[in-house]
């Protein structure tokens, strides 16, 4: 009896070693479906143009490469849950993608596009998928955001074009924040009750397949949202052809004659149009939108009568939520910043009252004080930051905001020498 029970524990062991192995393999060969996955895109990104510039691709291969590692560092268990809920995930598109009335094709100078592979009636819908990245205008909370984003989904957000419209030589502004201006959808705006004091934020979405919908004055298109869940459904505005681009309008305020619409939406979106309205000089007006507008209300009829009707979804519901606390963390720490600010004014404040007057402006025109404030906020940030920001994105958020600091700065030095200091030291500190 004493050899049999001295036999089972080397069995035990045995069996607690085989599962362990067994582990390790699912975990690497989670890892390197990922890998795949990246040189995937990099093939089909080679073969459609869409990255003319070796920017986007290298950003999307170093944070790949970076989530990599740290997928490397999860516990067996878990990249094994991980591979698990990607692989349903992607059977989830893949079905859904079978239905879909069109493809994703590259253009000559538009990027990607969607084209349809079959007749479309009107009032059909085409596409109902969830949001790849939702956020405000305020970069900290896309960074934030997009640190959130499971490996396979920053991905398919860093294989969105990316636009620059600042018109500088070598654009300051991060490859993050680039793509969500080019891709993302304005969505409606929140019910406030009339009571409320609070401002909302206005939020933007993106899309992994409708932001690849390119512009068209007059679109045969439209597009709605859920209310809880800002899932958009797409709709045909009219008939459509097999083979014909599927568009949509940017901008409901882009109305009149073809050079007023040009100039609008070069301003505003870094394009120059060249849709069939403009090139055939059709004049629009709020009546022509009119049918994009009414894709709304359908939009909710179809919801209220199908709760249960399945939607392209990319995200789990822990990371669609994220934006909330994202644009919390993004409003206080500007508040931290606006904090700083008026603590080095008054600095400033008291050196002038010091009569310490002669050397004020050059003292701060060397940035000393701008880098104090801005050393204190990114001890801040760091301390706070709960989404796991790069020090680069940190960084990058920095120097956008040490111009207006030193600006503001440089200008109360500049009061305070001369004869309006008295005001000056009574003015309101402004808002970074």
């Amino acid at each position: 009896m004493a050899s049999e029970s001295n036999m089972e524990v080397p069995r035990e062991e045995a069996a607690a070693s085989q599962a362990a192995s067994s582990q390790r393999t699912s975990a690497k060969a989670a890892r390197n479906k990922r890998k795949r996955e990246v040189q995937k895109m990099k093939k089909v990104a080679e073969r459609s143009g869409l990255l003319a510039e070796e920017e986007a691709l290298k950003a999307a291969l170093e944070a790949n490469e970076a989530e990599l590692a740290r997928f490397d560092l999860l516990d067996d268990e878990d990249a094994e849950t991980a591979a698990t809920d990607q692989k349903l995930n992607d059977h989830e598109v893949l079905e859904s993608a079978k239905a879909r009335p069109f493809e994703v094709m590259s253009t000559e100078k538009k990027g990607f596009g969607l084209f349809a592979t079959e007749f479309i009636p009107k009032d059909t819908c085409i596409l109902k998928e969830g949001f790849l990245m939702k956020s405000s205008t305020t970069h900290l909370a896309q960074e934030a955001c997009f640190a959130s984003l499971s490996v396979a989904n920053k991905v398919k957000y860093l294989a969105l074009h990316a636009l620059c419209v600042c018109g500088a030589t070598s654009c300051p502004e991060p490859m993050v924040n680039r793509i969500f201006n080019s891709n993302s959808i304005s969505l409606p705006p929140p019910r406030v009750s009339a009571s409320s004091q609070e401002s909302q934020p206005t939020l933007f979405a993106t899309y992994e397949t409708a932001s690849r919908l390119n512009h068209s004055c007059i679109p045969n298109v439209g597009y709605g949202f859920t209310k809880k869940t800002t899932d958009i459904y797409v709709y045909a505005l009219q008939d459509i052809e097999k083979g014909a681009e599927l568009t949509i309008s940017y901008d409901t305020k882009c109305v009149g004659l073809p050079m007023t619409r040009r100039l609008y939406l070069n301003k505003h979106t870094g394009f120059w149009c060249e849709c069939w309205a403009c090139d055939q000089k059709r004049a629009t007006d709020a009546a022509t939108l009119r049918p994009h507008n009414r894709v709304q209300s359908m939009v909710n009829a179809i919801v209220r009568g199908s709760p249960e009707s399945k939607v392209v979804r990319s995200l789990c519901a822990a990371e669609r939520d994220i934006w909330k606390s994202a644009e919390k963390w993004g409003a206080d720490a500007r508040d931290d910043l606006d904090l700083r600010l008026r603590t080095s004014r008054s600095k400033i404040v008291l050196i002038s009252l010091m009569c310490v007057t002669n050397t004020l402006v050059s003292d701060v025109d060397k940035g000393k004080e701008t880098q104090i404030m801005l050393d204190g906020h990114r001890d801040y940030l760091k301390r706070t930051d709960e989404f796991g920001m790069s020090d680069l994105a940190i960084e990058a958020y920095l120097e956008r905001r040490r111009p207006r600091c030193q600006s503001l700065l440089m200008q109360l030095a500049r009061e305070l020498v001369g004869p309006g200091a008295a005001e000056a030291m009574a003015a309101p500190s402004p808002r970074v």
